[in-house]
């Protein structure tokens, strides 16, 4: 049921005795008019079909709350937040709100792929050992066209996403989809901030399976405005915040050098000629610290160490760092 606050619900109440959908699926909403409604109707087209769509409003200035409440969809729950919460407190709202067995994450720009749902939900009911399971993206532009690109070089099981977290975050947060009730459990929950979708996965990898499924089935909208230069500084600060934990789980203080790499890193980029030695000094300490703590298991742990440096950099070829890694591995 719906908290007991100040909410605006598109439809009639809920009552207590219906039925809960298999999916929730979660958007969190602020000042989204220009690309709401697209989204919405992705969601709306789903061959998948037993969903929720929960939408909250973090005090919008313009169109949004209007636009959802032209919607007359039984499967649609509408709620406005009393104050701005920000977007990880949106977000805990809404899986708060969630009555489904299983919830999928969206963004209020993105679109969901027609088989979005359907293919998660049976990958989930066919494998109960994983917690989380996310996908490849295609990414689209302002105007909803392909962009010719697409995330989907992604470490496919639980220990290479678990090293992925290591160096960036191997999995795209609006294709999540994760088991409610021990995600509840665990009390895993978002923190506000521009990495908050890093923070809970670096947290979450520790007591839930994750997997990351080839196909794209989200297409990523990525516009001029998206990013404002103060919330790209904070996204930043926040990721570098997760990493300090990721790493102190292993006995690992960064210093400004190890900082310097995972800025790269955490972009999806490779370091740079002149700091391939601070890389591979942070690689040599995190295998050390590894078979001290075995945390991560040492096959994928190396698969990941290795992936940065597949291509020739400053006269380094791949042979040599194979040759030089395998020296201390």
């Amino acid at each position: 049921m719906p908290f007991n606050r100040t909410n605006m619900a598109v439809h009639s109440q809920e009552k207590e005795q219906d039925r809960a959908p298999y999916v929730s699926v979660l958007i969190p909403v602020y000042n989204g008019e220009r690309f709401l409604r697209q989204t919405i109707e992705s969601i709306l087209a789903q061959t998948f079909t037993d969903f929720e769509l929960i939408l909250v409003d973090d005090c919008s200035s313009d169109r949004s709350a209007a636009i959802i409440q032209s919607y007359n969809d039984p499967r649609i729950r509408f709620f406005v937040n009393d104050k701005n919460l920000g977007n990880g407190g949106t977000r805990n709202r809404l899986v708060q709100l969630a009555r489904g067995k299983y919830c999928a994450v969206l963004d209020h720009d993105d679109l969901c792929l027609p088989e979005r749902l359907e293919r998660q939900v049976k990958f989930l009911d066919a494998h109960p050992e994983i917690g989380f399971c996310s996908s490849a993206i295609e990414i689209i532009d302002e105007q909803g066209q392909m962009a010719g690109e697409r995330w989907y070089n992604i470490p496919a099981n639980h220990e290479e996403i678990k090293c992925g977290i290591l160096f960036c975050c191997p999995v795209s947060h609006v294709t999540v989809m994760f088991r409610r009730e021990e995600y509840l459990g665990y009390g895993l929950k978002y923190t506000n901030g521009g990495a908050d979708d890093m923070s809970l996965f670096s947290r979450a990898v520790e007591v839930m399976r994750f997997t990351n499924l080839p196909e794209p089935l989200v297409c990523y909208r990525l516009w001029k405005g998206q990013f404002s230069a103060t919330g790209r500084e904070n996204q930043m600060r926040h990721a570098m915040e997760a990493f300090e934990y990721v790493y102190s789980k292993i006995g690992i203080t960064l210093d400004d050098q190890d900082r310097a790499v995972l800025f790269y890193t955490m972009q999806g980029l490779r370091p740079t000629d002149n700091l391939l030695p601070a890389y591979r000094r942070l690689a040599f300490r995190i295998w050390k610290a590894n078979r001290t703590h075995k945390k991560y298991d040492k096959h994928a742990l190396r698969k990941q160490l290795h992936r940065l440096h597949r291509h020739k950099r400053g006269g380094i070829t791949p042979d040599y760092l194979l040759f030089k890694f395998r020296l201390l591995f």
